[in-house]
């Protein structure tokens, strides 16, 4: 138990797979040490030939997280990159909230809605309506 314990400690010492891979001879080298020196400290009559490391894989938790991570900052930079469009332009917004009510409209004919109301609350503007028969 003690030894496992240990080869974990040493593992957690390198804070991704990345760093695992490129040092595997010194993780070796370093978990071989550290076997031997448990053995001599607990009166262990048998002496270590060789140390090899085998099935290092990363934790699929943790592949899955850094997947995610990726995803996520991936779409805050696309995020961030549309709110500076919009700052420099803002015709992009008003453009880009009918290119959004073309999506609804659309949406709702396939699905049976056939009216689509919008009111611009934030201009004070006129309410739009758009009427769409079934079955187009």
């Amino acid at each position: 138990m003690k030894i496992r314990n240990n080869i974990r400690m040493i593992f957690s010492g390198y804070p991704s797979y990345k760093d695992v891979a490129a040092n595997y001879g010194r993780i070796n080298d370093q978990i071989s040490s550290m076997v031997i020196q448990t053995f001599n400290q607990n009166g262990v009559p048998l002496k270590l030939q060789d140390v090899q490391l085998s099935n290092v894989k990363q934790d699929p938790a943790v592949f899955k997280a850094q997947n995610d991570l990726a995803a996520a900052e991936a779409q805050a930079d696309s995020i961030a990159k549309i709110g500076e469009a919009i700052r420099r332009n803002p015709e992009y917004r008003e453009y880009m909230k009918w290119q959004s009510l073309k999506e609804i409209a659309a949406t709702g004919t396939q699905k049976g809605t056939n009216t689509l109301i919008v009111v611009d609350g934030e201009t004070g503007g006129s309410w739009a309506q758009a009427a769409y028969a079934r079955g187009k």
